[in-house]
């Protein structure tokens, strides 16, 4: 049960969590949540009361810093804001390394390395293997890291996606081939060896906690899009940041902030029966940057061509935008539009369309934008946008299902 500002509560009367500034979460039913400076989460806790701040900001340079005990879940970052390690209830710790990029190459808990390789955006192989054969590293004068010998390649994992997209339909272990079917968010539901026999199965709450799960858990990582599950944590890994399934948040703040009419900097999407998030980084958040000031409260930044659906109209007129020269950006001024976020939310006088409720997410408006923009010339292209945007400026709706 969400509030104005987007914070998600489990009970209807929204008193089974405290939030603060920027939509942290600082309590719940079983936990008090402390913050560094920067509004990562830096202590999860039973211990109740510990900061007195209103924000439960917490630092060593304060002298307000509170050390881990038995019971807590204790994060550390690198300077760059991605996470470099967790300390657990019982006091093991996973760490975690990345590449310049700041994907996730290494992951090391109990004595295993967890490792993973990346073409672009999407992990396409992962092993593991025990830390005491991992090669020692040295950095030369020019401070490139180099492995003193060769590193073990055990247990070998290939992922295979849906050709433009981040939808896995595929797992190669083995010698065996595993086919995975995906619902219409992108979140893996069965997987079937090669003789047909379902391996591995479940569904999704509201906040992408796995439900109904049958084989495996971690057969198949992924969950929301984008998102590779953590088991040893909890948490999702969602490229640049890491998301809470059993809080409905991030644990650290958008790195571009309050930019596109956004009130909450910790939550997921706005919707997740309609939106992902594949990177942790908003694209409405995006889009909102280029466009500007939103011309009134309650308006969100619509994407003309929909920039995370995993339709394969929009995912081909997506590429057919990144193969313009110079590329249209999905989360470019052209392809973007303030709308209201819902009819009542119109300035006075102005009829533009809602951005819920009248057909905005509907098959007949992917459709229709495909249509329109599907094999033009770049420059065509941006006069077709800029007439769509005309059009839904004169508040033009598109028939919803059924």
């Amino acid at each position: 049960m969400p509030d104005a500002v987007g914070n998600v509560f489990r009970s209807r009367d929204r008193s089974d969590r405290e939030y603060g500034r920027g939509g942290r979460i600082l309590r719940d039913r079983h936990y008090d949540y402390l913050y560094d400076v920067e509004g990562n989460l830096i202590l999860k806790t039973p211990r109740r009361g510990l900061t007195r701040h209103p924000n439960h900001e917490v630092s060593e340079e304060s002298g307000t810093h509170i050390a881990w005990q038995t019971g807590d879940y204790a994060y550390e970052w690198y300077g760059n804001g991605m996470l470099k390690e967790v300390r657990l209830p019982y006091g093991k710790t996973v760490r975690f390394e990345y590449d310049a990029l700041g994907r996730r190459t290494a992951k090391l808990f109990n004595g295993h390395v967890f490792r993973y390789l990346w073409d672009g955006n999407v992990m396409v192989q992962e092993w593991q293997y025990d830390e005491n054969a991992r090669p020692q590293h040295s950095i030369d004068e020019f401070g490139r890291i180099r492995m003193l010998g060769d590193e073990p390649v055990e247990n070998l994992v290939t992922w295979v996606y849906e050709e433009g997209s981040y939808v896995p339909v595929a797992k190669i272990q083995d010698g065996e081939r595993y086919t995975i079917i995906s619902d219409y968010m992108g979140r893996p539901v069965e997987a079937y060896n090669s003789y047909g026999t379902i391996v591995w199965q479940g569904d999704y709450d509201i906040y992408g906690n796995l439900r109904n799960r049958k084989g495996i858990r971690d057969f198949i990582p992924f969950r929301q899009l984008g998102q590779y599950e953590d088991d040893e944590t909890g948490l999702y890994y969602n490229r640049f940041r890491n998301y809470d399934p059993r809080i409905g948040n991030y644990i650290s703040q958008d790195s571009i902030r309050l930019a596109g009419n956004n009130p909450t900097l910790y939550g997921y999407v706005g919707d997740c029966n309609w939106y992902i998030d594949v990177f942790g980084l908003s694209d409405s958040s995006k889009l909102g940057v280029a466009l500007g000031l939103a011309p009134g409260v309650n308006h969100d930044a619509h994407h003309i061509v929909m920039a995370n659906s995993t339709d394969s109209r929009m995912v081909s007129l997506r590429n057919q935008m990144e193969n313009f020269t110079p590329p249209i950006g999905k989360n470019s001024k052209e392809n973007g539009i303030w709308l209201p976020r819902q009819a009542k939310d119109r300035i006075a006088g102005i009829k533009v369309t809602a951005h819920k409720g009248e057909g905005i997410h509907s098959d007949a408006y992917k459709q229709s934008i495909y249509d329109r923009l599907s094999n033009k010339g770049r420059e065509e292209f941006i006069a077709e946008l800029d007439l769509i945007k005309e059009e839904l400026n004169d508040g033009k709706t598109f028939k919803c299902k059924g």
